[in-house]
């Protein structure tokens, strides 16, 4: 009897993970934005055709479809670590009700969208390196053993911002702001 990491295997091997992966991952988001804003009508068959036609110009089109599969790992992390700070939040006592009313404020949704932007031009730069790479310093540099007197131009620009240290920056001090922003703006719980 086939096993589930046999199934995994199988997708994998034969190469119909490239395919299946971006066409899930779009046309879920893809119903699920149409369902929500109500753009075309509202209806579930017409979000549905829609999303399907959209899913499959996605995987038809070779440049997009490897672009989705570098964002799939990020977007499996990014909502992992907003599950896990929601049940911190919780597990502290924080009702989901003012957990709610803090994502409607106008401050995270700038965050939301600067971590989607920086995931989105990262996975960008990962996909089209080729293009990147046309500075004149070495194509061997990588980011975990060079300096910054070692690079120049948009290709040092990609290096340097890929910096272990410099993401381990950003990463701690967005960490360090949306703690301050829960510490003095979510209200605590009246016992």
């Amino acid at each position: 009897m086939a096993t589930f990491a046999d199934a995994v295997g199988f997708l994998v091997a034969s190469k119909l993970a490239e395919i299946f992966i971006p066409f899930i991952l779009i046309f879920a988001l893809v119903y699920a934005i149409l369902q929500k804003t109500k753009a075309i009508g509202g209806k579930p068959d017409m979000d549905s055709i829609v999303s399907l036609a959209v899913a499959l110009a996605v995987v038809i089109s070779p440049g997009f479809r490897a672009y989705v599969l570098e964002l799939t790992p990020f977007i499996a992390v990014f909502l992992a670590v907003i599950f896990f700070a929601m049940l911190a939040f919780l597990m502290y006592g924080v009702d989901l009700g003012d957990i709610t009313k803090a994502t409607k404020k106008p401050i995270v949704y700038l965050l939301f969208i600067a971590i989607v932007a920086i995931f989105a031009f990262f996975v960008l730069n990962e996909v089209y390196t080729s293009y990147s790479n046309t500075t004149g310093f070495p194509s061997d540099i990588y980011a975990e053993n060079v300096t910054l007197k070692q690079v120049s131009g948009e290709g040092g620009f990609n290096v340097v911002i890929r910096h272990p240290a410099v993401l381990g920056t950003v990463t701690l001090l967005v960490l360090l702001a949306v703690s301050v922003y829960a510490i003095v703006y979510i209200p605590k719980k009246k016992e």
